[in-house]
This record gives structure tokens, C-alpha cells and sequence, in this order.
């Protein structure tokens, strides 16, 4: 008898790990991961790591995002102050996660759903803690070409141009 309910309870932890794993494009669970849906994993990947960036205050990595000819005039912070209301050097983002991954029919536009908690520092009153909020938010992406030379030309003959092409955040509409 105890061994069926060592048995039921193994089958019912490993149940629920793939209930929390699962994502709409594929699996992603303690550092395991596999999809079916490459091209929403990717977009998923991009804007974590963006969001990481974001978080660790690295605004010259998080340009790189953009399409090169829109890198150079990408001002995170200044878009970060316009939409938060607060200079960056005092936002506090204390973890986040891409809930949801949506693209067109032709999958040249996508765009990344995230929640994110705040922390607005310097806001803290005798007990009271610093002002938190949680927001979502939503990247915008196009498919573009990349820049020549970043994609070799394939040697099983398949179209060089598909490998070409990569995502690019549309950041105005992103930080709007």
C-alpha cells in the first residue's frame, strides 16, 4: 500500500512540474527547456534578456535591440523617466516574466506580454517601506533583415535571406 501511494504522489509532483513548465511555444522548467515553436521561444528569449538588461541598468546592451540604424538614437532612460515618471537611477525592477508571446499570420510581427514588480527607491517614510507597483507591458518586434555579414550562406541550399533575417524591438512603441 505505501509503495502505490509513493508511486501516486512521484506521478502526481511530476504532473504539476509540467503544469508549472509548460508554456504556449514549449517547455521550460529548472533550466530544462524544449519547443515546438521556435520562433516564439526566441522572441521569449530576447525580451527576458532585454528585460534583463533593463533591470541591471545596462541601457547601452538594451539599445542593441533595435535595428542598427535606430541604435544610435535609442534613450532608454529618457523613455524609461517619460513612461515611469521617475529618473532610472531610482527604479528598482525587482523581477519580471514574459507571460505571453503573440505573432502575425506572415510572422514578420510579434510581440512579448511581460509583469514586472517595482520598486521606486528613495520613497520610503519613517516604517513605511519604499512605493512598489506591478505593471505589464508589452514589446513590440518586426522581422527584418539583419546587418551584412551576420547570417553565412547556408551549404544545404536552402534560401540564404531566410537565415538572414532576425527580430527587432520597435522600443518607442514598446516604452510608450
Amino acid at each position: 500500500m505505501k509503495k502505490v501511494g509513493v508511486v501516486l504522489a512521484v506521478v502526481l509532483g511530476l504532473a504539476v512540474a509540467a503544469l508549472i513548465g509548460f508554456q504556449s511555444y514549449g517547455f521550460q522548467l529548472f533550466g530544462v527547456s524544449w519547443a515546438w515553436d521556435k520562433e516564439k521561444a526566441e522572441l521569449a528569449r530576447l525580451a527576458q534578456s532585454f528585460l534583463q538588461d533593463l533591470q541591471f541598468k545596462d541601457f547601452d546592451k538594451a539599445g542593441k535591440y533595435h535595428e542598427l540604424i535606430d541604435q544610435g538614437k535609442a534613450d532608454i532612460p529618457k523613455l524609461i523617466e517619460r513612461l515611469f515618471q521617475v529618473k532610472p537611477e531610482v527604479l528598482n525592477i525587482r523581477d519580471f516574466e514574459v507571460v505571453r508571446v503573440d505573432m502575425d499570420q506572415d510572422g514578420k510581427r510579434a510581440r512579448t506580454f511581460f509583469r514586472s514588480n517595482l520598486e521606486f527607491l528613495n520613497t520610503a517614510e519613517g516604517d513605511k517601506p519604499n512605493k512598489e507597483k506591478q505593471v505589464e507591458g508589452i514589446l513590440y518586434w518586426h522581422k527584418r533583415p539583419g546587418a551584412a555579414g551576420e547570417a553565412e550562406a547556408p551549404t544545404d541550399g536552402s534560401d540564404p535571406a531566410a537565415l538572414a533575417e532576425q527580430w527587432f524591438m520597435k522600443l518607442e512603441s514598446s516604452l510608450h
